[in-house]
């Protein structure tokens, strides 16, 4: 028996997956993580069996997560459980208004009133808008951030390297998913 096998069958991590959509508090960190980690396990998962299970756990996974309008995680979602029906048209727009000009700049969103605000704070007691905010509206942020976030006071002085815009690019581009 090799050790995935062992990890599945023995030590549970097989009905960790299957929680994995129960979350009570986001950690956009541990959500990335899960997400990546859904993508080499679909991709080489040869049990049929094993395969369904892990798939309707992403099925679960992604709905929750769907209002982010994350390229990344509906691409990721479409490959690994070869789903025609995602929300596609979000990915795209995502994907397009990603600046090019990735600096941390300061950004206040917090004074907009078309931004409708969610009745509860982030897990850090900050306000956050209901709905995602676009990225070219945004505070600069790879996908462990959080896409409802108001505000950043991030003065300009870091830049990213921009392949938080070429993973999702290019995996959907790999599985034609852009429609080019």
């Amino acid at each position: 028996m090799t050790a995935y096998h062992q990890l599945i069958r023995e030590q549970g991590y097989l009905e960790y997956v299957m929680r994995i959509a129960q979350r009570n508090e986001i950690n956009y960190s541990d959500e990335e993580l899960a997400f990546l980690s859904f993508y080499p396990l679909l991709r080489y998962e040869d049990d049929p069996a094993l395969r369904s299970r892990f798939q309707a756990a992403l099925t679960r996974y992604w709905r929750a997560c769907e209002a982010e309008r994350n390229p990344l995680w509906n691409f990721i979602y479409a490959a690994g459980t070869g789903a025609r029906e995602y929300d596609s048209p979000a990915a795209v727009e995502t994907l397009e208004r990603i600046p090019l000009n990735t600096v941390y700049w300061t950004v206040k969103n917090s004074q907009r009133v078309d931004l409708p605000r969610a009745p509860s704070p982030d897990r850090f007691r900050e306000e956050q808008s209901l709905r995602a905010i676009p990225p070219n509206e945004r505070c600069t942020m790879k996908w462990n951030g959080n896409p409802f976030q108001m505000d950043c006071n991030s003065e300009g002085r870091t830049e990213d390297d921009g392949a938080f815009f070429l993973l999702p690019y290019w995996l959907g581009r790999y599985h034609r998913l852009l429609g080019f």
